[in-house]
């Protein structure tokens, strides 16, 4: 409280006191002041959030429809063939050379089909090793190689194209190696395409080897040298490999920045005679948000070697659901059209849930503790937000994700649909060689999906998938 005097016309003083306001009274309203502070201040990172998740949903599609324009200008239908045309008969089952037993229930595609393939990657040979300090990053570094030529020609002992990079081992940091997508269900890349087969039975290990995605033999040919005719009096004058590179500054956006803010990748199988590709938009950033350089990381821990198989291509990954010699389970592994009451008129909520993924377990029922962080190469796909791909070729969303076991069950934005055997892809048989049913054929036995981080440790959103004609 404060006051003053004034003298009045009769020379009187009369103190007039002014009002003011106490300490309690201004710690009071500070603290009032600072509530409303604090709620407006938390609404900016939703606010962050949705902007970002909005510029995704708009940028995302455009991204892809780019991805395909770069992938049209460099690649045909006709580019692509058959396992049929280098005497590889898949039986309706993709089987290994060493064991005839079968790598994964997703390989069994129709006759002169393939189920989804990655193309391979050129990687540089570790990234937890200390690196020379006089290396220099080879621009091919990330590139993907459609048809896994330099792979099958480094595997098959040919000589490499001319001024191309010289591959090198998976183990060594400062080399260049190609993976490869081969046997379709390998997931370490540890048992090869089975030999081809000459028109007498007879088996050969030839020239044209095949270590990923079939190409088209009658119009191109592995050449070794690279210009005579090939083995087996097949005469390939005039046709050439289909060495298609794309370059990983091809798959960023924007293109010819530093720092891209979103990458894309691509898988491709031919169904009904017709070659699709699946086109994956990704975010990449560091813990703080911000964009960074970017290549797909190998993964090879040259320290510990086995750690992840060299030949893998890393995105985008992949996972089984299940295992897939046994199937007499199938209805408790793999997500069904019918949810997981198997019944239309039972309870409709639970065909959003995916069966496994309730609280304390891990991918394939294992459990375990509650606190355990999920795997984001492994149990990444659970994440929530997650852009999935099926053998099927639907493509998913994680509605109510997890990211540890304490979390769950994971929920799908809507169900699994329902997909007829006929056109199905890869599941006119089951593992015991009969035919499915329509459930069995609908049901989701595989995903790929993109890791919420990278091997080298980078944030990884996945923003958008599509699959489309090529």
């Amino acid at each position: 409280m404060s006051s003053r005097r004034l003298t009045t016309t009769r020379g009187r003083r009369v103190t007039v006191r002014r009002a003011g306001f106490s300490l309690v009274e201004l710690l009071l309203s500070i603290f009032i002041l600072a509530i409303g502070i604090i709620a407006i201040s938390a609404i900016f990172p939703a606010g962050i959030l949705q902007q970002q998740q909005a510029s995704d949903d708009v940028i995302g599609p455009i991204v892809a429809q780019e991805a395909l324009g770069v992938l049209r200008s460099k690649l045909d239908q006709d580019d692509f063939g058959t396992f049929e045309q280098f005497g590889i008969y898949l039986d309706d089952q993709l089987r290994s050379t060493t064991n005839e037993g079968v790598i994964s229930s997703v390989a069994s595609p129709a006759p002169g089909d393939w189920t989804w393939m990655r193309p391979s990657f050129l990687l540089r040979g570790g990234i937890f090793g200390t690196p020379d300090p006089n290396y220099t990053p080879d621009p091919l570094h990330g590139a993907i190689d459609i048809f896994s030529l330099r792979r099958t020609r480094d595997g098959s002992g040919f000589q490499s194209y001319p001024g191309d990079v010289n591959l090198g081992s998976a183990g060594s940091e400062n080399a260049i190696f190609a993976t490869s997508d081969q046997a379709v269900g390998s997931s370490t890349g540890a048992t090869g395409i089975p030999v081809i087969v000459q028109d007498d039975g007879a088996a050969y290990s030839g020239p044209e080897s095949l270590w990923g995605i079939p190409y088209n033999r009658n119009k191109y040919a592995i050449l070794n040298p690279l210009n005579p005719p090939v083995y087996n009096n097949i005469d390939r004058d005039g046709l050439t490999e289909p060495l298609v590179t794309i370059l990983q500054s091809e798959r960023t956006w924007p293109q010819g920045v530093d720092n891209p803010r979103y990458v894309w990748d691509c898988m491709f199988r031919r169904y009904q005679g017709r070659i699709q590709v699946a086109i994956f938009v990704y975010r990449v950033s560091t813990a703080g948000g911000v964009p960074r350089p970017y290549a797909v990381a190998s993964g090879y821990d040259v320290t510990s070697p086995g750690l992840q198989g060299p030949f893998e291509s890393p995105l985008p990954t992949r996972v089984v659901l299940g295992d897939p010699g046994n199937q007499t389970d199938w209805e408790n592994v793999f997500w069904t059209p019918r949810g997981l009451e198997k019944d239309d008129a039972a309870n409709r909520i639970d065909d959003l849930v995916v069966p496994g993924t309730e609280v304390g377990s891990s991918l394939g029922g294992g459990g375990g503790d509650i606190t355990t962080t999920l795997d984001p190469f492994g149990e990444g796909w659970q994440y929530p937000g997650q852009w999935l791909l099926d053998q099927n070729g639907n493509i998913h969303r994680v509605l109510a994700g997890r990211r540890s076991a304490k979390d769950g069950p994971v929920r799908l934005a809507r169900p699994v649909p329902h997909v007829s055997r006929h056109i199905s892809n890869g599941n006119l048989f089951n593992a015991q060689g009969d035919d499915t049913t329509v459930d069995q054929a609908s049901a989701v036995k595989a995903v790929w999906f993109i890791p919420p981080e990278s091997r080298d440790g980078l944030i990884l959103t996945p923003v958008f998938v599509t699959v489309r004609d090529l």
